[in-house]
């Protein structure tokens, strides 16, 4: 025989199922967040520079990631911020251009290189030309997270391009618009208390 369990009768029991319901809900929310959250880890290894296109998740749907002059290697280290398996950008020619979004709030990118100093450009397509949004400067050998508020209620394009020298591109997450990438939720914290009632 089953039976009904009262929650009300151990109030700590119905915080903690409180709590999982929260949870699962606020991890369905996180996925519906973004458009591309890629870290190269499922892209098809390319062994020496050339053009590749590679389709990854965007949203729902899928799309297309452009690259020139680039190499793929799925399974390499990182440090830092990063996560293992790269796009590597040759010095000057490489551009990494990715699938067309509904609209963008903030991009980010964790990016390593071989030396310290190095810069790479952040651009969007502006119906003609590529347009810079910013330069990401001060890129080094320990693996760091570079952002940029693009904050376009539309359609947009955007890729990285003219690197300083050879850059190593670890992940990608393109958040939509209305969607902040410093927003971090925390979870309300419950003091716990005498259950004898």
């Amino acid at each position: 025989m089953i039976k009904a369990y009262n929650f009300f009768k151990n109030p700590l029991s119905l915080i903690t199922a409180s709590m999982i319901c929260l949870l699962l809900f606020m991890g369905e929310v996180k996925g519906q967040d973004t458009w591309i959250d890629e870290n190269i880890q499922d892209w098809t290894n390319q062994g020496s520079y050339g053009t590749y296109t590679q389709t990854i998740n965007v949203g729902a749907g899928t799309g297309d990631v452009k690259m020139v002059q680039c190499i793929v290697q799925n399974g390499a280290s990182a440090t830092g911020d990063c996560s293992i398996g790269r796009v590597q950008m040759q010095e000057s020619n490489g551009i990494l251009e990715l699938p067309e979004v509904e609209s963008v709030s903030t991009a980010v990118f964790t990016i390593v290189a071989g030396g310290a100093g190095r810069s790479i450009k952040l651009q969007k397509y502006n119906g003609s030309d590529w347009e810079d949004l910013t330069t990401f400067s001060g890129i080094g050998t320990t693996g760091a997270t570079y952002t940029f508020d693009v904050d376009i209620d539309d359609a947009t394009i955007l890729r990285l391009a003219s690197p300083s020298a050879a850059i190593y591109v670890h992940d990608i997450i393109i958040y939509k618009y209305g969607v902040s990438a410093a927003a971090n939720t925390t979870l309300p914290y419950f003091e716990p208390f005498d259950n004898d009632l």
